[in-house]
């Protein structure tokens, strides 16, 4: 995986791809659960005695380890469980909540997003975040590498599928890589405890992370409703273009896939 990006800026930009579909607090938990994660891999987070719970919602994080964030996405974070140890259940969504735009503008001046404004008739305006066809392509191997062939993950990249996975996002990233039964239990082991040198600790947290997020999956009731207008912001790759749709349209299959 590149080490230029965080955690939070991958899983952004494999999320915003299936944007129009996923439920928003779905991405602002991942967005959480993500900036949790990279502190923890980096010794600034850990997980309160979580056998005082059986609720992956009410495991409690802490900052821990010294020493300065440089990155400002971090340090925000940081700061946040430094302030207070906080749950889950409010850490992930209050963290992502701000995290969206900031990674998004970040992805962009690095050249991973470009910003495209489109009309429609001149009555609807929407903005596309397109991903640049060499990081997107690179990161997507990685997770074939891993969930096909069953290559050991580096422990970043074993925290990424746990989120993705947890979330419900990876059979959108179909063909690449592919979703088959294999690759599903593969990404499920990885957020349970599976292989990728984690770390006791950062472990601790990536799975305790990923148990949360698909404990709020699972309970997130369904959009519903017809004549919504599509997301203001969607995403698409060279290998999978998606166009804005309404709810109706998806609802009776005219919208592309």
């Amino acid at each position: 995986m590149n080490v230029d990006t965080l955690i939070v800026e991958d899983i952004l930009l494999l999320m915003l791809g299936d944007a129009d579909r996923a439920p928003v607090t779905s991405l602002d938990g991942a967005l959480g659960g993500a900036v949790l994660a990279e502190l923890a891999l980096r010794g600034h987070a850990r997980v309160e005695d979580r056998r005082a719970t059986s609720d992956p919602l009410e495991v409690i994080v802490a900052a821990s380890g010294d020493g300065t964030l440089l990155d400002p996405l971090l340090g925000v974070a940081h700061e946040a469980v430094t302030a207070a140890p906080r749950r889950l259940r409010t850490a992930l969504p209050g963290l992502g909540a701000s995290l969206r735009t900031p990674v998004v503008e970040r992805l962009i001046e690095r050249g991973l997003l470009r910003r495209e404004r489109r009309g429609f008739g001149g009555l609807i305006s929407t903005t596309r975040l397109p991903a640049t066809e060499r990081h997107e392509t690179r990161l997507r191997e990685q997770l074939r590498l891993v969930l096909e062939l069953g290559a050991d993950p580096a422990p970043r990249l074993t925290a990424l599928i746990a989120l993705v996975s947890a979330v419900g996002t990876l059979p959108s990233l179909h063909p690449h890589p592919r979703w088959t039964g294999q690759v599903a239990t593969r990404a499920r082991r990885l957020g349970r405890g599976g292989t990728g040198d984690l770390g006791v600790e950062a472990a601790a947290v990536v799975h305790g992370v990923a148990a949360a997020l698909s404990t709020a999956t699972v309970a997130s009731p369904p959009t519903s409703g017809s004549g919504l207008v599509a997301l203001s912001v969607l995403v698409g790759t060279p290998a999978a273009t998606r166009r804005a749709c309404s709810l109706a349209d998806r609802q009776e299959s005219r919208c592309a896939r």
